[in-house]
């Protein structure tokens, strides 16, 4: 499954239209996170083979919101994801068994175009810049010059009680994700398999491979209830 950016610009839409059609024999899908991305996949030639995921910012908060995504996809192969922001009760009563749901990741506090790396220090495109992760130097064949760029390396904010949230700059678009300093995690939560969802998802994003294998490792154990850098979201409280 091909996961689509959070904001499509023209120029981004653009470059999109290129890439698509190259990873097109490649993947069973395209997650999407805008209204721009659904317009934009359903002009490609053959995109309905494909399955389109919605992901949970495509709010589905109740029914007459599966209906307009059914009557809108029609025969197309589509999924939904659960929002957020429903609890155990409200997620019951939407019924997931159509339904993706996100049981562990760093969910999105904030999406914005305003570049945080650039006005901390300086924006790295066209720079040679230190990679900040392992140094890993990258040659520009084109240029005939020899590059250091920063890779997947996150800019650390504090926020007002000393939490550290943690950003992802995504420079090819100008993009930055702030996320929540404490990680969603229903692994370990008892409720979550009585409400039968058709697929479970873990997003990761800074994992290593041995916390992603005790992640896996972790489903159906033992219900630890407020461990710290966790957090059950609201799925016991609901939207305040």
């Amino acid at each position: 499954i091909w996961c689509l950016p959070y904001i499509c610009r023209e120029q981004t839409l653009k470059r999109l239209e290129g890439e698509i059609a190259s990873v097109f024999p490649f993947v069973k899908g395209f997650l999407v996170r805008n209204l721009e991305s659904i317009s934009l996949l359903r002009k490609q030639t053959g995109i309905l083979e494909k399955r389109m995921i919605l992901d949970a910012n495509l709010y589905v908060m109740n029914q007459s919101a599966k209906a307009f995504y059914r009557d809108f996809f029609g025969a197309q192969p589509y999924e939904l994801t659960a929002p957020f922001e429903l609890s155990q009760k409200e997620l019951s009563g939407l019924g997931l068994s159509d339904m993706n749901v996100t049981v562990y990741g760093r969910i999105p506090l904030m999406i914005s175009t305003h570049c945080i790396r650039k006005t901390k220090m300086s924006c790295l495109k066209g720079q040679k810049v230190q990679n900040e992760r392992n140094g890993q130097k990258v040659r520009n064949e084109q240029k005939g010059q020899s590059e250091l760029r920063v890779e997947n390396a996150p800019i650390l904010l504090k926020d007002r009680i000393g939490k550290t949230i943690r950003v992802q700059c995504l420079c090819k678009d100008c993009i930055n994700i702030l996320y929540n300093p404490e990680i969603l995690n229903l692994c370990e939560e008892p409720d979550l398999l009585t409400l039968a969802p058709m697929r479970l998802r873990l997003d990761a994003t800074y994992e290593g491979e041995t916390e992603l294998s005790k992640i896996f490792a972790s489903f159906g154990g033992k219900n630890e209830k407020g461990r710290e850098g966790f957090t059950r979201g609201h799925f016991h409280r609901g939207v305040e």
